[in-house]
Order: structure tokens, then sequence, then C-alpha cells
């Protein structure tokens, strides 16, 4: 932990950062990580509703949509893809592989959580337990960190939920952006995930985080294998939702 402070203090010096929005510079109190100041991020307009995975619906209260009952109960969406800064943010830490803004993107995450999503877990028991989506080891050397996990073990420890990955990656599949129709999607997906031998999934409660949702046909897939294997309930977490695409 000190050489780490070491080399973030030797890299700050060479590299500033700031913050992307105002400039802000990065600041322990204000700017903690660099990327997104306090300020900033607080600006970020949270939803306070669920939505159905599938068809995006929004839904009253905690009850499922009645037009789709998969295996997933509910998706909860911490905001708007169409805000141009979670957007930039979201695109920075996935796509220009800024590690750091895991820890201010899982903090929106988390408050979203706790103020929506957490009545409803604590009302059904306390077996919950927080998952991610895999990737496949081509897209993990790609990238160097697992995104949605990140964003997963943040959240984690500031809901109190235990983490564990729960799934593996099966196949290296085609990145599900790069399809243009929600059936190309599930089909591309279908089958891509087992479950991991080294986890017990028996009467387990799951939330399954990501950073991001489409079509919703992965977190969909996901929960399908987890369902099979004996979970109990599952429900979706993630910063956004692109349903445009």
């Amino acid at each position: 932990m000190h050489l780490k402070r070491i080399r973030d203090w030797i890299l700050d010096c060479v590299f500033p950062v700031s913050c992307i929005a105002c400039n802000a510079p990065k600041h322990t109190m204000t700017n903690p990580d660099g990327f997104v100041c306090s300020a900033c991020l607080a600006n970020i307009s949270s939803h306070q509703w669920l939505f159905c995975p599938v068809c995006n619906t929004k839904l009253a209260g905690f009850a499922q949509c009645p037009t789709h009952r998969g295996p997933m109960r509910f998706l909860g969406v911490a905001s708007s893809y169409q805000n141009n800064l979670l957007k930039h943010l979201i695109w920075r830490y996935k796509y220009e592989f800024c590690e750091p803004l895991a820890r201010p993107l899982g903090a929106m995450l988390a408050e979203y959580f706790i103020k929506i999503c957490k009545p409803y877990c604590d009302a059904h028991a306390p077996e919950w337990i927080i998952t991610t989506i895999p990737l496949s080891h081509k897209r993990m050397r790609w990238r160097g960190f697992n995104q949605g996990a990140l964003l997963a073990q943040e959240a984690s420890q500031r809901v109190n939920i235990p983490y564990a990955p729960m799934l593996s990656r099966m196949h290296f599949r085609k990145p599900q952006m790069e399809l243009a129709t929600k059936t190309e999607r599930e089909q591309n997906i279908r089958g891509a995930f087992a479950v991991r031998r080294d986890c017990a999934i028996q009467h387990k409660r799951i939330i399954i985080v990501d950073d991001i949702a489409t079509s919703g046909a992965t977190l969909v897939e996901a929960s399908r294998i987890l369902k099979l294997a004996g979970a109990k309930e599952i429900i979706g977490l993630v910063l956004a939702r692109n349903s445009s695409a």
C-alpha cells in the first residue's frame, strides 16, 4: 500500500489529472480519484424507479413486468445514458482503461442501490450475494481489468453485501455492442456462461452488477444460468442503459 501511494504520487506529479467536466484538480477531499470531482458527480441525476430487464418498462414498486416474467426479477438502472457526463465517464472507464473511475462510479451505483433496491433486499431474507458478468480471457488481456467486477466490489463494500464471482466465460463472442438487433444479441450470448465449480448457488439471492445494459440479453442469459443452478432470486444492477443501440 505504501509503495502504491508513492507510485500514485509520482504519476500525479508527472501526469496530473483533473475532473473531466470542470477541470478541477485532483484533491483529497473534493476530487480524490482525479477524473471526476464530487460536485460534478453529484450533478448526475439518479433514477427513482426500477425497470424490466427485457422491455425497459418502468416498474411500479418491486413488481415484475407483467409481460416479461423471466429469470431476472427487475433491473436497477442508476441513471440515464443520455447524460453526457455519465456517458463520457463510462467510455473513459471501459474503453480508455481508466481504472480509477471504478471508485466514483461504484459509489454512484451503491447510492442508487441503497435508495431504490435495498428496501426490497432487506425485506426478502439475508442470503444476498453480489456478482458480475465475467470477461473472456481475450477481453481481459486487452482491457487489463474486469470493469464490472471492480464496480461490483466497490458497491459490495458500500452496501455491506458480500461479493463473489459465480460465473465463468465459456467462449469468446463478438462484443454485444457490435450487433445491431436484440435477436442477434440473444443468439450471440446464448451458452456463453457456466457456473463456477467453487461457488454455492443453491437458494441464494443474487445481484448481478455490470456497467451498462443495452438489450439486456447478457444479464438475462447470466440470470438464466444462475437460475438453472438453483439460485432463488436474481436482480440486475447497472450504471445506465443504452436502449437506443
